[in-house]
């Protein structure tokens, strides 16, 4: 070796440890981040959002990071084993305080080859699952699965052939999880309501227009013009009973419990209209656009007043829907 290579060789060790050093203290930030509720200060609703849209870490960076952060408060050792985050996140899901050290220890004495196999004999389903972007319109999933889900997929296989349907994995796959959105997902259910009522609406206009052809110098008599139900009649009435004479700002004298449920019509509106996803803007103007946990918020509270008419309505994920609660409530929650 040379006096350069000698060199390059020392400034890479130097730059490893540096490396190291690095990891290891973004994994303690990320911990104090969680520990004192820094992402929520910052409108975010998680760690890991914190990690990606603030820190800009890419998704894989930022599940590595945080779940080598979370372990090591039940395992504080695993920070100084010198094992990079990359390799204690391979091990964190067979890591206990049983077999910490002696997990450590073979990490540190084995390839990574060597310690796949390992974690592997320990825990056959420790591996994570991964996405590998094959092309744009192609991606390469990796994941562990039960018996029984291999035996649902062959079925649906068989049911795919016997009407001529393409096979594969991932077609039967794709025909499962299109139809389980047809049957879950509430913007689909609010497409589905609003042809529904689109074609209602179509049916009485070509009724209508039938019944000027066929009587075109009779007018239409009182007693034939559509009139709603009596069900519909009477929780109509009741509705502007309840409404009348409350202002907004007002508070109800109905409880959050005993609020009028929103129809499945008011449901599919609002879904439709927002997309399935939490409206809340921060700051700067972004929206949150998560689609988990999504709830309907009353803009102005039931409890003040408010209806359940879709223009007061809108829809929030969880976390940013009780943080507006208490932000307007801190010591009692409204509807």
């Amino acid at each position: 070796m040379n006096a350069e290579q000698k060199w390059i060789h020392e400034c890479a060790l130097a730059a490893k440890v540096r490396y190291h050093k690095f990891e290891l203290e973004f994994v303690q930030i990320l911990k104090d981040v969680e520990r004192s509720k820094t992402h929520k200060a910052l409108d975010k609703s998680s760690v890991h959002a914190y990690a990606v849209e603030i820190l800009g870490f890419t998704d894989a960076v930022a599940y590595s990071f945080i779940a080598v952060a979370r372990k090591s408060r039940e395992i504080p050792e695993i920070l100084k084993s010198g094992l990079s985050v990359f390799v204690l996140n391979r091990m964190v899901s067979t890591l206990n305080t049983e077999n910490a050290s002696e997990l450590i220890q073979y990490a540190q004495t084995h390839s990574s080859r060597e310690l796949e196999r390992e974690l592997g004999r320990r825990n056959p389903r420790s591996k994570c699952e991964r996405v590998k972007f094959i092309s744009e319109e192609c991606v390469e999933i990796s994941a562990h699965v039960s018996v029984s889900f291999l035996e649902k997929l062959k079925r649906v296989e068989a049911l795919r052939a016997q009407k001529n349907q393409p096979q594969g994995v991932g077609c039967a796959l794709e025909s499962a999880l299109e139809e389980y959105l047809r049957k879950h997902d509430p913007v689909q259910k609010a497409e589905r309501a609003r042809r529904r009522e689109a074609k209602a609406h179509s049916m009485a206009r070509e009724e209508g227009r039938h019944r000027e052809q066929t009587r075109p110098n009779e007018q239409a008599r009182p007693n034939e013009q559509a009139r709603p139900s009596e069900p519909a009649r009477r929780a109509e009435n009741e509705e502007r009973s309840k409404t009348a004479e409350r202002k907004p700002g007002e508070l109800c004298a109905r409880r959050v419990g005993k609020r009028v449920p929103l129809t499945a019509a008011q449901r599919h509106a609002v879904f439709a209209r927002d997309s399935g996803r939490c409206t809340h803007l921060d700051k700067v103007g972004q929206r949150c656009g998560s689609d988990q946990w999504i709830q309907v918020h009353h803009i102005i509270e039931v409890a003040r007043g408010g209806s359940n008419d879709p223009q007061n309505l809108t829809t929030l994920c969880s976390f940013h829907h009780d943080q507006i609660h208490q932000l307007h409530f801190p010591m009692e929650r409204w509807g």
